[in-house]
């Protein structure tokens, strides 16, 4: 067998698993509840980890080492409970 002919099999075998992967209806529900958990899940801990501090310090009145110290004790507290 050559060389190219092992690429084409190679090829084809990977388009037909993907096909595969979107053909059948559980792939396409995980799919989709998994891109669902993902981009929420990104969302919340963007904004919380991005945002929170400049709130803190900006509406709560707090300075920077308060407004992290408080992110930090959060965390910690998230982690627990999960």
């Amino acid at each position: 067998m050559g060389r190219k002919t092992k690429r084409k099999k190679i090829k084809q075998t990977k388009k037909k698993s993907l096909k595969e992967l979107f053909k059948l209806k559980p792939n396409r529900e995980a799919i989709i509840l998994l891109l669902g958990i993902y981009l929420f899940w990104n969302l919340t801990t963007g904004a919380t980890g991005y945002f929170m501090p400049y709130i803190y310090e900006n509406v709560g009145g707090l300075t920077n080492q308060q407004a992290n110290l408080l992110q930090s004790i959060l965390w910690i507290c998230t982690v627990l409970t999960q």
